[in-house]
């Protein structure tokens, strides 16, 4: 309490006087503003791109295959590539 009776916030917290507005959500959301889904506004086709198995539609089990079978090939070529500046453990 002040000397005159008043209640005073502690140093390093916020004045208060009435409701205070609910906090928003961080980042555009709790700005309110529009969100884009998708692959919206690419200026060229995403062709280096490599979905998630997880983001697959259908037959995951078949995504999940394909993926593996991306990832052994790639390290038989990082093997194969002598311009890699690190080996591959065994």
């Amino acid at each position: 309490m002040s000397r005159h009776g008043e209640s005073r916030p502690l140093a390093g917290q916020p004045l208060t006087h009435g409701p205070q507005p609910a906090p928003r959500a961080p980042g555009p959301e709790g700005a309110g503003l529009p969100l884009e889904a998708g692959d919206t506004g690419l200026l060229h086709t995403a062709d280096d791109v490599r979905r998630s198995p997880y983001q697959q539609v259908g037959d995951r089990h078949a995504a999940f295959r394909r993926f593996l079978d991306w990832e052994i090939a790639l390290s038989h070529q990082i093997d194969r590539d002598d311009t890699v500046a690190f080996k591959l453990l065994p």
